[in-house]
């Protein structure tokens, strides 16, 4: 199910720019099965897809390896970096099927 969400990356103001990892510049985006995990205060932190954790960091996404089920002390246990949401569902849906 596809549900349209204001980009949180800008508080609110309308002034993404097409490096934004969330929305593209387009000020929302569709969720896709993406869920927004919220703090206390009604501030998205984080994401949720499939199970697997994505967080914001400036510009970009990340996911680590261990989320996706890999030993949290493996050296296998990397910090991915994305640049768009789209290319972490894709690497999420990848990892979970191999």
């Amino acid at each position: 199910m596809k549900t349209l969400i204001v980009c949180p990356n800008h508080e609110g103001n309308f002034d993404c720019t097409p490096f934004c990892s969330l929305c593209e510049g387009d000020q929302e985006f569709y969720s896709d099965g993406v869920v927004a995990e919220e703090n206390t205060k009604g501030e998205i932190f984080a994401y949720d897809y499939k199970g697997v954790t994505i967080r914001p960091e400036g510009n970009q996404l990340t996911v680590w390896k261990s989320a996706l089920g890999y030993s949290l002390f493996s050296p296998d246990n990397k910090k991915y970096f994305f640049d768009s949401l789209d290319e972490v569902k894709w690497f999420i849906e990848y990892e979970l099927t191999k």
